[in-house]
């Protein structure tokens, strides 16, 4: 991404990484340790559709979740000062990547698809998992690394570190890059 390190905290801060990376408990605790507000894209999609994500997806389709993603991205980079947990898949949408890199910074929670998938593999709320197999999630998760891998912030997570844990991690390197 190219928002370029010391310039976040003016701008946004974005969550990016594979499904249960963490995202939106780690965001709750940064948002409330900066004093800024805090928005999720998936729940953002849930409430303006009125279902949820697996049911989204299973009446409506992959392609209208994502139609609906790349709207509620675009309503969250339009949110000054915020932390966004963005939906794993929403950085592979060219006009949602140029939209974060003009409005904010990127952190990418980094994990293991191996610490990942035991979170993953029966979870019922995230429909990719539900009709994968493991060979084809972790295709799926290293077809994501490469973007998520150009965040402006890059942090590595590993058992049994906690969300509080995480969260201080990214805090240092915010003041790192001061």
């Amino acid at each position: 991404m190219s928002a370029g390190k010391g310039t976040w905290r003016s701008r946004n801060l974005y969550l990016i990484g594979f499904m249960g990376a963490g995202k939106s408990i780690v965001g709750k605790i940064l948002a409330e340790k900066l004093s800024r507000p805090f928005l999720d894209t998936d729940r953002m999609v849930e409430d303006k559709v009125g279902r949820t994500i697996a049911q989204i997806f299973q009446e409506r389709g992959e392609e209208y979740f994502r139609e609906v993603e790349r709207e509620v991205v675009a309503r969250a980079t339009a949110t000054p000062q915020t932390v966004v947990a963005l939906g794993g898949g929403a950085i592979l949408n060219a006009r949602n990547r140029k939209a974060i890199n003009q409005s904010g910074a990127a952190i990418y929670l980094k994990w293991e698809f191996a610490q990942l998938w035991p979170r993953l593999v029966n979870d019922r709320s995230r429909p990719l998992t539900l009709h994968l197999k493991p060979m084809e999630v972790e295709k799926l998760f290293n077809q994501r690394k490469r973007f998520y891998e150009q965040a402006d912030f890059v942090i590595a997570c590993h058992e049994p570190e906690t969300p509080e844990q995480i969260a201080q991690k990214i805090l240092r390197s915010l003041e790192v890059s001061k």
